[in-house]
């Protein structure tokens, strides 16, 4: 077997990239039942998703307070050296704090 070339190595990297956002499509041959019918069905399926930020805690910040990484202060990860700012602006909220608000009982699970 030949060694893959970078060019090669990117096509292949984005063809699987593809095909794992793909499993949410009716005609994918995966079987989801619940993703595919209860939450991709019943819910809102985007089709193309642009982040502001190419390094994950700044954007996840943004996910969850709905603002730019220029509002909320995390510019960069926060383990990563130079650190610009450490965590949130102070007064910025997570929407997980309105739900928290309007009574729900939250829980953290981290991956």
């Amino acid at each position: 077997m030949l060694p893959l070339i970078r060019g090669e190595v990117k096509q292949l990297h984005n063809e699987i990239s593809e095909r794992q956002g793909r499993t949410v499509d009716p005609d994918c041959p995966c079987r989801m039942p619940n993703v595919k019918e209860r939450i991709a069905g019943k819910g809102i399926r985007f089709d193309l998703g642009y982040t502001p930020n190419a390094l994950c805690a700044p954007a996840r910040a943004s996910f969850f307070t709905g603002l730019y990484p220029s509002v909320h202060g995390m510019y960069n990860n926060y383990h990563s050296m130079p650190v610009i700012h450490v965590g949130l602006y102070p007064g910025v909220k997570l929407f997980s704090q309105h739900l928290r608000n309007a009574g729900y009982n939250l829980s953290y699970i981290g991956k």
